[in-house]
């Protein structure tokens, strides 16, 4: 009956850690994004940007992971001074707005398995860019050892609809060019992958 009962404890103990919400901090991992030019695919421009906190609650199928858009950090090529202003461009009113909009948030509101037992999920969530906030599915593998929950993930994301665009009034040559002429040279989609893992 001492073994029965101290059997059942263990059961209720280890169903009572795989309950709770697992954390993620900037050290959990990494988040990239590749953009490249609309009738160019060779070109393009690839790079980082930390998470600033996160938590997923497995049973519950909820979870938010809020990202550091200050940190949007290129990672292309081998010319720091190019990689600094393109960082600076990312970071400004035509792109991102970071002064204004310094964090990104993911609002995980939903993990359907692909199947019973399954570490590959849909994941329904709302994105928050720029103050805007739009419902994203895109998969997910999320799997469990020795005590971490990992993520990985690669999916496209619309910029246009969070407000994210090429604004620049002027090309190379001082032509004026429209903003919605230089918006169609960038390729709208943007990849994004999650390699995370719980600390």
């Amino acid at each position: 009956m001492r073994k029965l009962s101290l059997l059942t404890l263990g059961l209720v103990f280890s169903t009572q850690l795989f309950a709770a919400p697992v954390k993620f901090a900037k050290s959990s991992g990494t988040i990239t994004w590749t953009g490249t030019k609309e009738f160019d695919k060779s070109d393009k421009h690839f790079g980082t940007v930390d998470l600033k906190s996160g938590e997923l609650d497995l049973v519950a199928k909820k979870g938010e992971f809020v990202i550091d858009m200050k940190t949007i950090a290129p990672q292309d090529g081998n010319d720091e001074k190019s990689k600094k202003k393109l960082a600076g461009h990312l970071s400004s009113e035509d792109f991102f707005a970071v002064d204004k909009f310094p964090e990104a948030k993911i609002v995980v509101k939903d993990l359907a398995p692909e199947k019973a037992g399954s570490d590959l999920y849909t994941v329904t969530a709302d994105v928050t860019i720029r103050g805007t906030t739009q419902e994203l599915k895109f998969p997910a593998t999320v799997t469990q050892k020795d005590g971490k929950t990992s993520i990985d993930s690669s999916f496209d994301l619309d910029r246009t609809k969070f407000g994210v665009s090429y604004s620049t009034p002027s090309d190379s040559l001082g032509t004026k060019i429209t903003k919605d002429v230089k918006n169609k040279l960038i390729k709208k989609d943007v990849k994004i992958e999650l390699k995370l893992q719980s600390v």
